[in-house]
C-alpha cells in the first residue's frame, strides 16, 4: 500500500490522507522527475470520497520518494470530469518563484553558502548540505526571484541543485536546498538485456549542433567585454554546408555568454569555459529512454535501486550492433504505487564501440594476471616495516599479559583483565562480548523490527501504518491502519489452522524470465479472439508441413471486428496435423509478425487519461529468424466522420532466442486527452516472432491470462455446448445436425434457448418448436393457461410469408407514451397521398397483389406509416388510421342523416 498526504496549504497540517488500495483511494499517479527541471505529480480519484473537498485551495501533497524521503508537491489543477477528479501538482519548491523579488545587487567574496543563505533569506527553505570551497563575486543585474537566484548561483559555482524536504511523524519541518557538485551517485548499476532491461528508445536530435562559438565574457568594471572565438576543425568537417564558392564546409556559429557575473574573469578562464561549451554542442544530441525492471525489491537485490542523478552503465548485447553506454538518470516517471512501472531518461550518454570493450576487457585482463602473481609472491614475504610492526604488537600483547596476571589473584574483572586470556565457561570473554554484542535484545528496534516474549515478532514500517506480526498465539499478519490513531486491522493473515485470509488486497507475480509483474485479481480481458483462434489462413506452407504455418487471411473489412492484418502476418495452426499440440502456445493457433506483417486491434477508448496495460506471450517462431518484438499504440480523435491520429508510442523487447520458453511482456500506457479510439499492433524491429495469449485489461498490471480453451474445443468439435447465450447471432442461418427443441424466450434483446418440457412457466405458457427438414418448415406452437388456442408460426418452402391462426399488438397504455387525439388535417392529407397499387414480388411474377409502394409515400404519411428500417409498412398503424378514417366517416353520415330527417320534417 502506498499513501499520499493531504496538507493545509497555510499551516502544513495534515487535512487528510489517501492510499492506492482503501476507501479513500488515488490512482493513475505519475509523478515525473527531470533533473535540473521542474517536478511534477498526477493522479486521479473518486470526486465523492473524504479527501476530495481537500484537493484544491494550492493545499500540499507528501509523496514518498527514494530511500525513505518525502516529496511535496502543491495542487494547482482540479478537473472533475463525470465521477472522476483528476489532481496535478508542481514541487513546492517551484513557489520559491513567488517569494519576493531580490532586487538588483553585486555580492562580493561569496562562498556557497554566504550567497546560498542570503537568497533562501524569508523564504521558508533553509540551506542544506553543500560542496564547494572557496569565492566568487555574485552580481544580479535585474530583479531576480529566489528561485532563479539559486540557479545562478549553482551554476556560478558549477554545483547542482538538489531541494528536499525532512518530516518528524506526520509533520514537515524542514525544507532544505542543496548544491552538490552533482546529484545522485555511481552505485556499480549495471541495466542489462536478460536481467532488468525491458526495453528501451533511442533519441537523437541535432538542432543544437554548431562548429564554432563566440564567447563573451561578464561586463568589467570599466564597461568593457572579453571576446574570444574558439572552433572545431573535425566538427566543421562533418556538419559544416560546403561553400560554392570555395569549395569548403563552412562554420556553424553561436554566441556563448557563461552565466557568472564576475568581473575578473580572466580571458584563459573565459576561453577555458568556451571551449567547453563547443565539446558539448559538436555532435547531435542522444537521449535514450529505457523501461527496467525493478530489481530493488527482491531479497539480495538491494544494490540494484536507481535513482535520480545516478550514473548507470546499460549493456544491449542482442542488438546489431550490440549497445554498451555510460550515461547517467536526467529524467524519472511513472506511478509511485507501483516501482516496476517506472520509466528512466538517460542522458550525457557515452556510447562504446564493442571493439573498444574487448580491448579494455583484454588490457584488464593483463593486469590482474600481473597483479595475481605480485600477491603471490606477497603473501609469503614480509617488508622491513610490516615485520617490525609485528614485533611491536608482540611485545604489546606480552605486556598485556603479564601485568594483567600480576594483580591480586587471576579472577580479576577490572580492566586489567586480559580479554583474550580470562575465560567465561571455558570461552574466551572476548568472544562472550562479541557474540553478546551482536545478540537480538528483547524490546529493542531494528530498522523497524522488534523481538519480544509477549508479542513475538513485530515488523512495522516508518509511518506506523502497516505491521507484521508473528506469534503462536495467533499465526501470521499483515496489519494496516489509515491513520496512527487507527485500530490495527488484518489485511492479510495466516491463523493457526492455516488458513489463508485476505481482506481487500492484491497480489501480485513476477516473472522471473522478464521481470513482468502481474496481479491476480481477475479482470475482463478488452481484445477479442485473443487467442487467435478464430483467425484463417491461406496460401503456401512455410513450415513443417501439413499447412503448419501459411499466410493470415482476413476474412472482414471490418476493424470493430477482431484482428485486422497488415502485409502478410502468419498462422501457425496445429488443427488436423500430426504436429505437436505445444507448438502453440495457446489454443491450436497462434500469429507470427514481422517488421511489415503484422496484426492490429481497435479498441473505442472509454474516456481520455484512463490507464490500460497491453500483454502478450511470445517466444521464437519455428523455421524463422528471431525477431525483437515491439508492441505499438496510436491514438485517435473524431474529426466529424474521420478518425484523427493525436499521437503514438511504442515498445520494444528483447527477442526470443527459443522456441519452447514461452516470454510474457506487458506495456502499460494512458491515453491522452481527446482519445476516443485506439488501435494496437504487434509487430518487431526486424525478423519474426510469435504472439499469443494476448491480454488488454484496465489498471497497470497485467493479470494471469485466461485462455480461450473453451471457444477453440467448441469451434473443432472437442466438446459439445450444454447450452448457447448469444447477444447477437450473425451469418446465414444456424445448423443443427440433430433434434433441436427448446424455448425461445425474448429478453432484454437477447434470446436464450432451454430444454423443453411440459412445466408451465411463470408467465403460465407452454412452448414448443422443431425444423422439418423434408419439407422446409420451421414450426412454433404455443399453448397459454389463459384458454386461447394455440398459435402455429410455420415458413413454408414454397415462399418467405409467415401464415398464423393470429397475430397479437401489444396495445396496453404500459406500452405507450405521448397519447393525444388524431390530427384529423393530418389524416386527410395522408389518405389524400395514399396510391394503392397492383404489383408482383420480385421472384414470383405468378401473383398480383395490391399494396402501397413505400418511394410513392409523401413525407407526411411515411412519419406515421414507415417502419425504422425505411423498407417496410407499420400494418398495424396502418389499420388504425383506416379504422380512424372509418370513424370519422360514419360521423360524417350520422351527422348527414340528422340534417336529412330535420329537412325531412321541416317540409
Amino acid at each position: 500500500m502506498t499513501q499520499i498526504h493531504i496538507l493545509d496549504h497555510q499551516t502544513d497540517s495534515i487535512l487528510d490522507t489517501m492510499d492506492n488500495e482503501g476507501v479513500n483511494p488515488f490512482y493513475q499517479d505519475n509523478h515525473i522527475e527531470v533533473l535540473d527541471g521542474e517536478e511534477t505529480f498526477s493522479f486521479s480519484t473518486p470526486k465523492d470520497i473524504r479527501a476530495a473537498q481537500h484537493l484544491n485551495k494550492r493545499n500540499r501533497v507528501i509523496i514518498p520518494g527514494n530511500n525513505g524521503s518525502f516529496r511535496e508537491f502543491i495542487i494547482y489543477y482540479n478537473d472533475t470530469i463525470n465521477n472522476e477528479v483528476e489532481i496535478r501538482s508542481l514541487a513546492s519548491y517551484i513557489e520559491l518563484k513567488k517569494n519576493k523579488p531580490i532586487a538588483p545587487v553585486t555580492l562580493n567574496g561569496q562562498t556557497v553558502n554566504s550567497a546560498t543563505d542570503f537568497v533562501l533569506s524569508g523564504t521558508g527553505w533553509e540551506r542544506g548540505k553543500t560542496e564547494y570551497s572557496g569565492s566568487l563575486t555574485i552580481a544580479f543585474e535585474e530583479h531576480i526571484n529566489p528561485y532563479d537566484a539559486l540557479k545562478k548561483i549553482a551554476s556560478a559555482f558549477s554545483l547542482e541543485l538538489q531541494f528536499r524536504i525532512v518530516t518528524d511523524g506526520n509533520k514537515v519541518v524542514g525544507r532544505y536546498v542543496d548544491l552538490l557538485q552533482r546529484v545522485g551517485s555511481w552505485e556499480g548499476k549495471e541495466i542489462e538485456s536478460g536481467k532488468d532491461l525491458i526495453g528501451m528508445k533511442r533519441f537523437e536530435t541535432t538542432q543544437p549542433v554548431v562548429t564554432a562559438l563566440v564567447g563573451v565574457g561578464p561586463e568589467k568594471s570599466d564597461g568593457t567585454y572579453d571576446i574570444v572565438e574558439v572552433t572545431n576543425e573535425e566538427a566543421r568537417q562533418a556538419w559544416g554546408r560546403i561553400d560554392p564558392s570555395s569549395g569548403v564546409p563552412v562554420h556553424l556559429w553561436d554566441i556563448y555568454i557563461p552565466e557568472s557575473t564576475d568581473q575578473d574573469m580572466t580571458r584563459e578562464r573565459l576561453t577555458t569555459l568556451t571551449e567547453n561549451e563547443l565539446q558539448k554542442r559538436i555532435s547531435s544530441s542522444v537521449k535514450w529512454e529505457i523501461d527496467v525492471a525493478t530489481l530493488e525489491t527482491i531479497f539480495g537485490r538491494e544494490h540494484e535501486k536507481v535513482s535520480l542523478g545516478d550514473t548507470s552503465r546499460v549493456k544491449v548485447t542482442e542488438h546489431n550492433p550490440p549497445v554498451y553506454l555510460d550515461s547517467r538518470i536526467i529524467a524519472r516517471k511513472g506511478p509511485i504505487t507501483d516501482v516496476y512501472q517506472k520509466k528512466h531518461t538517460l542522458g550525457e550518454i557515452i556510447e562504446h564501440k564493442e571493439e573498444d570493450i574487448n580491448q579494455i576487457r583484454k588490457e584488464l585482463l593483463k593486469k590482474i594476471a600481473k597483479k595475481i602473481s605480485e600477491e603471490q609472491v606477497l603473501g609469503i614475504t614480509y617488508t622491513k616495516t610490516e615485520v617490525d610492526s609485528k614485533d611491536t604488537q608482540t611485545e604489546a600483547n606480552a605486556e598485556n599479559f603479564t601485568r594483567g596476571w600480576s594483580q591480586q589473584g587471576a579472577d580479576v574483572t577490572s580492566e586489567n583483565t586480559a580479554a583474550d586470556t580470562a575465560k567465561v565457561g571455558g570461552t574466551a570473554a572476548n568472544t562472550v562480548r562479541d557474540q553478546a554484542a551482536n545478540s537480538i535484545q528483547q524490546q529493542t528496534v531494528y530498522n523497524g523490527v522488534t523481538f519480544s516474549k509477549e508479542k513475538g515478532l513485530e515488523v512495522v514500517t516508518s509511518d506506523n501504518l502497516v505491521k507484521i506480526v508473528q506469534d503462536a498465539t495467533q499465526g501470521f499478519m499483515i496489519q494496516k491502519r489509515a491513520t496512527v490513531n487507527d485500530p490495527w486491522v488484518n489485511f492479510f493473515y495466516v491463523d493457526l489452522n492455516a488458513k489463508v485470509n485476505a481482506r481487500d488486497g492484491d497480489f501480485y507475480i513476477v516473472d522471473g524470465k522478464t521481470g513482468t509483474k502481474s496481479s491476480i485479481v481477475f479482470r475482463s480481458n478488452l481484445l477479442k479472439d485473443h487467442s487467435f483462434e478464430s483467425v484463417r489462413s491461406v496460401g503456401s506452407t512455410y513450415y513443417g508441413g501439413n499447412s503448419l504455418i501459411r499466410d493470415m487471411q482476413v476474412t472482414s473489412s471490418n476493424e470493430w471486428s477482431g484482428w485486422m492484418a497488415q502485409g502478410t502476418p502468419r498462422v501457425l495452426s496445429v488443427y488436423q496435423t500430426d504436429a505437436p499440440t505445444s507448438l502453440a502456445m495457446y489454443g491450436l493457433k497462434s500469429v507470427i509478425c514481422g517488421r511489415g506483417d503484422y496484426v492490429w486491434q481497435t479498441l473505442n477508448a472509454e474516456s481520455a487519461g484512463k490507464q490500460y496495460t497491453f500483454s502478450f506471450h511470445t517466444r521464437k517462431a519455428p523455421g524463422h529468424a528471431a525477431g525483437p518484438p515491439r508492441f505499438l499504440v496510436r491514438y485517435y480523435r473524431w474529426n466529424q466522420d474521420t478518425l484523427e491520429k493525436l499521437s503514438e508510442e511504442y515498445f520494444d523487447y528483447p527477442a526470443p532466442t527459443s522456441e519452447k520458453d514461452i516470454l510474457r511482456y506487458k506495456a502499460t500506457f494512458t491515453t491522452p486527452p481527446e482519445t476516443a479510439v485506439v488501435r494496437m499492433y504487434l509487430l518487431t524491429t526486424v525478423d519474426w516472432a510469435m504472439f499469443d495469449g494476448v491480454q488488454l485489461v484496465e489498471g497497470s498490471v497485467p493479470v494471469p491470462y485466461n485462455p480461450e480453451d473453451g471457444l477453440h474445443n467448441l469451434m473443432y468439435g472437442f466438446q459439445d455446448a450444454e447450452s448457447l447465450h448469444a447477444y447477437y447471432l450473425y451469418g446465414n442461418h444456424i445448423r443443427s445436425y440433430g433434434d433441436l427443441t427448446g424455448r425461445l424466450v425474448h429478453n432484454d434483446h437477447y434470446f436464450k434457448i432451454f430444454p423443453f418440457n411440459s412445466t408451465t412457466y411463470n408467465d403460465g405458457s407452454r412452448t414448443q418448436g422443431y425444423y422439418d427438414g423434408p419439407n422446409r418448415r420451421l414450426n412454433v406452437y404455443a399453448a397459454t393457461d389463459s384458454g386461447s388456442g394455440p398459435v402455429e408460426v410455420n415458413l413454408p418452402y414454397s415462399g418467405s410469408a409467415f401464415t398464423a391462426y393470429n397475430f397479437n399488438n401489444a396495445s396496453s397504455v404500459e406500452n405507450k407514451n405521448n397519447i393525444r387525439d388524431i390530427n384529423t388535417e393530418d389524416m386527410a392529407s395522408i389518405f389524400d397521398s395514399l396510391n394503392f397499387r397492383n404489383y408482383t414480388l420480385t421472384g414470383n411474377e405468378t401473383r398480383v397483389k395490391t399494396g402501397i409502394v413505400i418511394e410513392e409515400l409523401e413525407s407526411s404519411a411515411g412519419y406515421y406509416l414507415i417502419n425504422g428500417d425505411g423498407k417496410s409498412i407499420d400494418l398495424y398503424g396502418l389499420v388504425s388510421m383506416m379504422a380512424a378514417k372509418v370513424k370519422q366517416q360514419d360521423d360524417k353520415i350520422s351527422t348527414l342523416e340528422q340534417r336529412i330527417t330535420a329537412l325531412e320534417s321541416a317540409i
